[in-house]
């Protein structure tokens, strides 16, 4: 649903979404898999972290956890 949200609103790779109570932090996800550049903040710390978390799971390189994977 998020996704088709941010593609009826137009936008597009490079672009910048803003999310001022990001909570779990799916549309920044949604968005950062789609090449949109985001921005979000939300008063909770746990929901800081939270998204940060997701947002660092996305970046791991493939190569070392396949490697850990078959180790």
């Amino acid at each position: 649903m998020i996704k088709g949200l941010i593609n009826v609103m137009g936008l597009k790779p490079g672009d910048i979404l803003l999310d001022p109570m990001m909570g779990s932090g799916t549309v920044l996800i949604e968005a950062c898999l789609m090449g949109i550049k985001t921005i979000g903040f939300d008063a909770s710390p746990f929901c800081k972290f939270m998204t940060q978390t997701k947002l660092d799971a996305l970046l791991i390189p493939q190569k070392p956890l396949h490697t850990a994977l078959k180790n």
